[in-house]
């Protein structure tokens, strides 16, 4: 089901969960950062689990999020990311030249890096809490 709105998911990079992160802005990522280190984290610990823990977090919420209402959103996203670039003739030459897997794979990336901002700016809270949870269940896994 999430496969129809987000596709395949080799695009969530570390450079994907950065921008995410930051597209929350900097007062939400520092107080996130002291709070992971109230629980015994260093950043430099958070970064390696970035697959392993906080996408499968990230991917639990938009699981819960309205696939319709995604579906839509993608689709505008998409198109409002695509419209400005599409006039510029360097754009529609390299765009001509791609494949479709480069053409699916170059939006896929675009439109979820910009879903992802769009709902961590909307859900801050709500995710701190998600990957909070992911991080201390990896904690009593890890303790085993």
């Amino acid at each position: 089901m999430l496969a129809v709105v987000i596709g395949p998911w080799p695009y969530a990079s570390v450079r994907w969960v950065v921008n995410c992160l930051l597209a929350v802005g900097h007062v939400a990522l520092v107080s996130a950062v002291y709070k992971f280190q109230a629980l015994g984290a260093d950043l430099a610990d958070l970064g390696p689990l970035t697959h392993e823990v906080f996408v499968p977090a990230y991917r639990k919420f938009k699981n819960s999020v309205d696939i319709t209402a995604l579906a839509m959103l993608d689709a505008q996203l998409t198109q409002d990311f695509l419209e400005p670039h599409y006039e510029k003739k360097t754009f529609r030459e390299a765009w001509d030249e791609w494949g479709d897997t480069t053409r699916t794979g170059f939006v896929r990336e675009q439109s979820e890096v910009m879903m992802a901002r769009l709902l961590m700016s909307f859900y801050a809270n709500d995710f701190f809490q998600l990957y909070k949870a992911a991080y201390k269940a990896y904690l009593a896994q890890a303790q085993k």
